[in-house]
């Protein structure tokens, strides 16, 4: 006996819900065997009162209850319509352009007829893809009129889905008049008779499991079969698949011009339109349609509707075609804990996300939500990207805001927000924090530099977000929001090109004054103040007023070590303004306080800002202090992180050859070089590095007089500075002295 609809429905609630016939009939207070005969088919047309203790049972509420009781109410009439109306066949598009690869791979698929088995393609993709208007054309430039094309809509918005007996019954019917099978044996019998008969050509539409299209994939003879899918049926053996993207940005264009008519698009961008309808051909095509349906509309008129977020599905409506009733239908197939996951998405603020970010929303573990995450693009509501990421299509995310807004209130939402941006800040802090020391000594699965920097760099809007919005948030820990920022600036030295690190480290002094700590505030507006002077867009004139308030909040702190720290940032402010005499006095005032306090790392800094200002006019008193700081870093070796080590060194060897090369000392100073580029292996992650060796060699080369060197050493600089984001000033000087070269 075929299973009725309402029976299908019942079987599916219960397997989300996770319940045996036995437990489902316990909470509703039936039997096992009404349940049974219910899910079989056998009772068509339970009692209501069955049905209401079932769907309070199965916990199901608003659209889920409304959807149940109506499958029940409808009964067998409905089953009788699903059939009726699934055979209609959708209007074959007279003007097809586009889709020229998907096209030619999906006709040669389909002519490729082997054996006595049906030639099967499965097109997927997300909801509005175009998918049943790629198949029906690709079956048509297939079969060139040589085949009768059957066409069947194995499920609808309006409708439940088909049984495989049903699917076969619409197929039968489309053949002429014939005995209606009631069993499915019979139906088989008379379907393998049919297709053996003449050359068949069948469009399965919106398949919704392997079950519904296996009888019909088993034909006495060959039968072009094209399948179409927001799944991706893996359960189906000898099925070929294409996989349809939304379109390239110049296709959504021509489409649109191919709507609209010509007076319409003289104001307005298409390629904006196309933007705010992200490129999806359903979209597109309602877009297209309501312009041109209201001859005084202009193109400028329905993108000024679409440009609020909020209201762009609702204005993605034409007739009985509808953006968000596409989506509907992938969402209603989830179950009750994916619906929810689905609709939190849009709380992660970029365009790609990873199962560890979404699990710390609702506490789930990682594998549980990685299932959840691949049931999600297993409909297409999520597209899966190279290692374990995940990206939303753009119009599926504001549909899953619309649905958290009308599933749950702010208060329910709120908790789940504040998770995910303390995990978030958390788990940035973690990977700002990671060093040279970490990385030697990883094991296979741990994190490294490099991959904590691309973790950075690939969840930045996120972090951001939540750092951002965590500040702002009175409830929030104030010690995690500090914590993180801190954190987060240091790091900002490995991608100088990012654009807001200035308002991360503003968090983090604004953070510290809340504190009450003024020694702790001394230390970030320091570090604010060197950030300054790091970017690629420095304002010494700044970080010298902010290094300046850091000295005097530390003064006031009795806060030895910021205080020195603030004089170098000082000496540096100085050096960029070139104010030199200031910079001289605020560099060997710091060396004078980093020697009384025993501060290793500043002596060697405030050393290095002294050699700059002897470089002009004390070239040997410049010289001498690079072989104190050697001197420094080499006694003091053991006491230096592998990351202070390494940047002292930078420093040591980089004002060294520098001064060697101004004192006309140029082998030297290959030497020098020659020793840094020996180093560069042991520092992979100092961008800079290996540019600077080879800047000076250049240089000395130069001032030899070798200028075939010169130049491959200055050009190879010059690469690495524009690899490695480095400032503009430093690119100048190379390529002024690239440009010596050229000249007589």
């Amino acid at each position: 006996m075929a299973q009725h609809p309402f029976g299908e429905l019942l079987r599916r609630r219960r397997h989300y819900a996770d319940l045996t016939l036995e437990h489902l009939a316990e909470l509703a207070g039936v039997s096992t065997r009404t349940v049974s005969d219910i899910e079989r088919g056998v009772s068509v047309g339970p009692q209501r009162r069955t049905v209401i203790a079932l769907a309070n049972a199965l916990e199901l509420a608003d659209h889920d209850r409304a959807e149940f009781l109506g499958a029940a109410r409808l009964g067998r009439l409905r089953t009788a319509t699903n059939v009726s109306l699934s055979s209609i066949q959708p209007f074959r598009l007279p003007d097809f352009t586009g889709r020229e690869a998907e096209m030619t791979a999906l006709v040669s698929l389909l002519s490729s007829r082997t054996g006595e088995a049906a030639s099967s393609v499965l097109v997927t993709g997300m909801a509005g893809v175009g998918k049943t208007t790629v198949a029906l054309e690709a079956v048509h430039r297939a079969t060139a009129g040589t085949s009768d094309v059957l066409f069947v809509n194995l499920h609808s918005p309006d409708t439940l889905p088909l049984f495989p007996l049903q699917v076969l019954q619409s197929l039968l019917r489309q053949k002429g008049p014939q005995e209606e099978h009631a069993t499915m044996e019979g139906a088989f019998a008379a379907w393998r008779r049919v297709s053996a008969i003449e050359p068949l050509a069948v469009v399965l539409d919106n398949v919704t499991d392997e079950d519904q299209v296996r009888p019909v994939l088993a034909t006495a003879r060959p039968v072009v079969v094209a399948l179409t899918s927001r799944r991706s049926l893996g359960g189906l053996e000898g099925c070929q698949r294409v996989v349809l993207a939304t379109l390239p940005r110049a296709d959504s264009i021509a489409f649109l011009a191919r709507i609209i008519p010509e007076g319409q698009r003289a104001r307005g961008d298409l390629a904006e339109l196309a933007e705010l309808c992200s490129d999806l051909p359903l979209a597109l095509r309602i877009a297209g349609n309501r312009i041109s349906s209201r001859p005084t509309w202009t193109v400028e008129d329905f993108v000024q509707r679409l440009r609020a977020h909020s209201s762009r599905l609702r204005h993605l409506v034409a007739g009985d075609l509808r953006v968000g009733s596409t989506f509907a239908l992938s969402y209603e197939a989830l179950s009750p804990r994916s619906r929810q996951v689905f609709r939190s998405l849009p709380l992660i603020v970029g365009s790609s996300f990873r199962a560890d970010m979404v699990a710390s929303i609702h506490g789930y573990d990682v594998e549980t939500t990685d299932g959840i995450l691949g049931e999600l693009a297993d409909l297409a509501l999520l597209e899966p990207l190279s290692g374990d990421r995940y990206r939303m299509h753009d119009l599926l995310r504001i549909f899953a805001e619309e649905r958290l807004g009308v599933s749950e209130t702010p208060q329910e939402i709120e908790p789940g927000r504040a998770r995910l941006r303390s995990w978030t800040l958390e788990k940035a802090r973690e990977m700002a924090l990671v060093d040279e020391e970490m990385d030697a000594a990883h094991e296979p699965g741990d994190v490294t530099l490099p991959s904590a920097r691309e973790w950075l760099t690939t969840e930045a809007d996120s972090w951001l977000d939540a750092l951002r919005v965590a500040a702002a948030t009175p409830t929030d820990s104030l010690d995690l929001v500090l914590g993180t920022a801190e954190a987060l600036v240091q790091f900002a030295e490995r991608w100088l090109s990012f654009p807001h690190w200035r308002t991360v480290a503003r968090i983090a002094v604004t953070a510290a004054e809340q504190f009450g700590d003024e020694a702790r505030l001394a230390k970030q507006l320091q570090m604010l103040s060197a950030l300054e002077l790091g970017l690629l867009d420095a304002n010494p004139d700044i970080a010298l007023e902010i290094a300046r308030r850091a000295r005097e909040t530390a003064e006031r702190a009795g806060a030895g070590d910021a205080a020195t720290w603030a004089l170098i940032s000082i000496a540096w402010s100085e050096t960029h303004r070139g104010e030199s005499d200031a910079a001289l006095r605020a560099a060997r005032h710091a060396l004078e306080e980093a020697l009384e306090g025993g501060l290793v790392e500043p002596q060697v800094q405030s050393r290095y800002w002294i050699a700059i200002g002897l470089l002009d006019d004390d070239p040997e008193g410049a010289l001498h202090q690079a072989a104190e700081m050697r001197t420094t870093i080499d006694d003091h070796e053991s006491d230096l992180s592998l990351r202070q080590w390494s940047t002292l060194n930078n420093l040591s060897t980089a004002i060294s050859a520098k001064v060697l090369i101004r004192l006309g000392r140029y082998s030297e100073a290959v030497e020098v070089a020659n020793r840094m580029m020996d180093d560069a292996p042991f520092f992979p992650h100092e961008p800079d590095f290996l540019a600077r060796a080879y800047r000076h060699r250049g240089f000395a080369h130069l001032g030899l007089g070798e200028r075939e060197n010169a130049r491959s050493d200055l050009r190879r600089a010059l690469d690495l500075v524009q690899e490695h984001e480095r400032p503009d000033w430093w690119a100048a000087e190379i390529q002024d002295a690239l440009d010596s070269l050229d000249r007589p």
